[in-house]
């Protein structure tokens, strides 16, 4: 997979595990084929909704040089 590309053109589903408000990055787990998924994200990334942890999120899972990341993310208030 090249870097900076998107993994694919698909909405995935996970969970917010960690977001760092003061710093603006957090953390989102995704199971994939019984797999633990994490991806990284930036305050940037989120197009809706107010990043917290335990919130469901929808994104399009990226990757770059330091691995997984989440972008276009659609955070699932009170899901």
């Amino acid at each position: 997979m090249p870097i900076g590309q998107k993994v694919n053109n698909m909405k995935s589903t996970g969970r917010i595990s960690v977001y760092h408000a003061n710093r603006g990055f957090g953390f989102i787990h995704e199971t994939k084929n019984g797999k633990l998924l994490t991806y990284f994200f930036h305050i940037s990334s989120v197009v809706s909704g107010d990043p917290r942890g335990g919130l469901q999120a929808r994104f399009t899972p990226n990757v770059n040089k330091k691995g997984l990341t989440a972008i276009d993310i659609e955070v699932k208030d009170g899901e």
